[in-house]
Protein backbone atom coordinates (compact mmCIF):
# COMPACT_ATOMS: atom_id res chain seq x y z
CA UNK A 1 0.00 0.00 0.00
CA UNK A 2 1.40 3.39 -0.94
CA UNK A 3 1.99 6.00 1.70
CA UNK A 4 -1.02 7.91 2.90
CA UNK A 5 -0.09 11.10 1.04
CA UNK A 6 -0.76 9.91 -2.52
CA UNK A 7 -4.21 8.44 -1.85
CA UNK A 8 -5.21 11.53 0.15
CA UNK A 9 -4.23 13.69 -2.83
CA UNK A 10 -6.25 11.44 -5.15
CA UNK A 11 -9.17 11.68 -2.71
CA UNK A 12 -8.91 15.47 -2.71
CA UNK A 13 -8.88 15.50 -6.52
CA UNK A 14 -11.97 13.28 -6.62
CA UNK A 15 -13.81 15.49 -4.13
CA UNK A 16 -12.96 18.50 -6.30
CA UNK A 17 -14.19 16.59 -9.36
CA UNK A 18 -17.49 15.92 -7.56
CA UNK A 19 -17.79 19.65 -6.77
CA UNK A 20 -17.12 20.51 -10.42
CA UNK A 21 -19.74 17.96 -11.46
CA UNK A 22 -22.30 19.60 -9.18
CA UNK A 23 -21.56 23.16 -10.27
CA UNK A 24 -21.39 22.23 -13.95
CA UNK A 25 -24.63 20.27 -14.15
CA UNK A 26 -26.81 22.06 -11.59
CA UNK A 27 -28.01 24.77 -14.01
CA UNK A 28 -28.38 22.26 -16.87
CA UNK A 29 -30.93 19.96 -15.23
CA UNK A 30 -34.66 20.59 -14.89
CA UNK A 31 -36.12 21.65 -11.54
CA UNK A 32 -37.46 18.12 -10.94
CA UNK A 33 -35.25 15.15 -11.85
CA UNK A 34 -35.48 11.39 -11.80
CA UNK A 35 -33.40 10.50 -8.77
CA UNK A 36 -34.07 6.81 -8.28
CA UNK A 37 -34.10 4.04 -10.86
CA UNK A 38 -35.01 0.38 -10.83
CA UNK A 39 -32.58 -2.39 -11.79
CA UNK A 40 -33.44 -2.00 -15.47
CA UNK A 41 -32.84 1.76 -15.46
CA UNK A 42 -36.44 2.99 -15.42
CA UNK A 43 -37.08 5.96 -13.11
CA UNK A 44 -39.19 5.22 -10.04
CA UNK A 45 -38.40 8.19 -7.81
CA UNK A 46 -38.16 11.94 -8.31
CA UNK A 47 -36.68 14.85 -6.41
CA UNK A 48 -35.88 18.48 -6.81
CA UNK A 49 -32.62 19.32 -8.54
CA UNK A 50 -31.43 20.99 -5.33
CA UNK A 51 -32.08 17.90 -3.20
CA UNK A 52 -30.52 15.66 -5.87
CA UNK A 53 -27.23 17.56 -5.74
CA UNK A 54 -27.39 18.08 -1.97
CA UNK A 55 -27.50 14.31 -1.57
CA UNK A 56 -24.45 13.96 -3.81
CA UNK A 57 -22.56 16.62 -1.83
CA UNK A 58 -23.54 14.99 1.46
CA UNK A 59 -22.57 11.51 0.30
CA UNK A 60 -19.17 12.73 -0.94
CA UNK A 61 -18.60 14.60 2.33
CA UNK A 62 -19.55 11.50 4.33
CA UNK A 63 -17.21 9.33 2.25
CA UNK A 64 -14.37 11.77 2.85
CA UNK A 65 -15.13 11.90 6.55
CA UNK A 66 -15.05 8.10 6.74
CA UNK A 67 -11.80 7.92 4.77
CA UNK A 68 -10.06 10.44 6.99
CA UNK A 69 -11.96 9.72 10.20
CA UNK A 70 -11.09 6.05 10.67
CA UNK A 71 -7.32 6.68 10.72
CA UNK A 72 -7.83 9.72 12.94
CA UNK A 73 -9.87 7.59 15.34
CA UNK A 74 -7.07 5.02 15.50
CA UNK A 75 -4.70 7.88 16.35
CA UNK A 76 -6.77 9.49 19.12
CA UNK A 77 -9.02 6.74 20.48
CA UNK A 78 -7.75 3.29 19.47
CA UNK A 79 -10.08 1.60 21.95
CA UNK A 80 -12.96 2.51 19.63
CA UNK A 81 -11.37 0.79 16.64
CA UNK A 82 -12.08 -2.90 16.12
CA UNK A 83 -8.76 -4.20 14.82
CA UNK A 84 -7.84 -7.90 14.82
CA UNK A 85 -5.02 -8.56 17.31
CA UNK A 86 -5.06 -4.89 18.29
CA UNK A 87 -2.61 -5.24 21.19
CA UNK A 88 0.01 -6.70 18.87
CA UNK A 89 -0.46 -4.28 15.96
CA UNK A 90 -0.54 -1.20 18.17
CA UNK A 91 2.34 -2.38 20.34
CA UNK A 92 5.78 -0.79 20.54
CA UNK A 93 7.59 -0.80 17.23
CA UNK A 94 4.42 -1.53 15.22
CA UNK A 95 2.10 1.37 15.93
CA UNK A 96 3.61 3.79 13.36
CA UNK A 97 3.45 1.20 10.56
CA UNK A 98 -0.11 0.28 11.52
CA UNK A 99 -1.11 3.95 11.49
CA UNK A 100 0.55 4.49 8.10
CA UNK A 101 -1.31 1.48 6.70
CA UNK A 102 -4.61 2.78 8.07
CA UNK A 103 -3.97 6.22 6.58
CA UNK A 104 -3.33 4.79 3.12
CA UNK A 105 -5.92 1.99 3.17
CA UNK A 106 -8.81 4.18 4.27
CA UNK A 107 -7.83 6.97 1.88
CA UNK A 108 -7.91 4.44 -1.01
CA UNK A 109 -11.27 3.21 0.28
CA UNK A 110 -12.51 6.82 0.21
CA UNK A 111 -11.18 7.21 -3.34
CA UNK A 112 -13.09 4.17 -4.52
CA UNK A 113 -16.27 5.28 -2.77
CA UNK A 114 -16.13 8.84 -4.10
CA UNK A 115 -15.33 7.55 -7.61
CA UNK A 116 -18.39 5.28 -7.38
CA UNK A 117 -20.54 8.22 -6.26
CA UNK A 118 -19.30 10.40 -9.11
CA UNK A 119 -19.99 7.62 -11.61
CA UNK A 120 -23.47 6.89 -10.31
CA UNK A 121 -24.37 10.58 -10.23
CA UNK A 122 -23.04 11.03 -13.76
CA UNK A 123 -25.30 8.23 -14.95
CA UNK A 124 -28.29 9.83 -13.21
CA UNK A 125 -27.39 13.24 -14.62
CA UNK A 126 -27.09 11.83 -18.14
CA UNK A 127 -30.44 10.11 -17.71
CA UNK A 128 -32.03 13.47 -16.94
CA UNK A 129 -30.40 15.54 -19.68
CA UNK A 130 -32.54 14.59 -22.62
CA UNK A 131 -35.76 12.84 -23.50
CA UNK A 132 -37.55 10.62 -21.04
CA UNK A 133 -35.16 9.72 -18.21
CA UNK A 134 -33.54 6.30 -18.48
CA UNK A 135 -30.46 5.17 -16.58
CA UNK A 136 -27.85 3.08 -18.40
CA UNK A 137 -28.35 0.02 -16.20
CA UNK A 138 -25.51 -2.02 -17.70
CA UNK A 139 -22.98 0.71 -16.85
CA UNK A 140 -24.52 1.03 -13.39
CA UNK A 141 -24.12 -2.69 -12.76
CA UNK A 142 -20.53 -2.52 -14.05
CA UNK A 143 -19.76 0.33 -11.63
CA UNK A 144 -21.23 -1.64 -8.74
CA UNK A 145 -19.32 -4.78 -9.76
CA UNK A 146 -16.09 -2.80 -9.98
CA UNK A 147 -16.65 -1.34 -6.52
CA UNK A 148 -17.50 -4.78 -5.11
CA UNK A 149 -14.30 -6.16 -6.65
CA UNK A 150 -12.31 -3.32 -5.10
CA UNK A 151 -13.91 -4.04 -1.72
CA UNK A 152 -12.98 -7.73 -1.90
CA UNK A 153 -9.35 -6.90 -2.72
CA UNK A 154 -9.26 -4.14 -0.07
CA UNK A 155 -10.74 -6.38 2.62
CA UNK A 156 -8.47 -9.34 1.83
CA UNK A 157 -5.41 -7.04 1.92
CA UNK A 158 -6.58 -5.57 5.22
CA UNK A 159 -7.20 -8.95 6.83
CA UNK A 160 -3.89 -10.31 5.55
CA UNK A 161 -2.06 -7.27 6.91
CA UNK A 162 -3.61 -7.73 10.34
CA UNK A 163 -3.63 -11.52 10.55
CA UNK A 164 -2.65 -13.30 13.73
CA UNK A 165 0.96 -12.65 14.71
CA UNK A 166 3.34 -15.60 14.45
Amino acid sequence: MATGRRPRLVLLALVLLAAIQIFHYYPRLPDVVASHFDGAGAPNGWSTRTLFFAIEAGAVALAGLLALGAPWLLRVAPRWVNLPHKAHWLGPGRRAATQAYFDAAFAWFGCALVALLIGVMQLAIRANLGGPPRLNASVMWALLAGFAGFMVVWLVAFLRRFRAPR
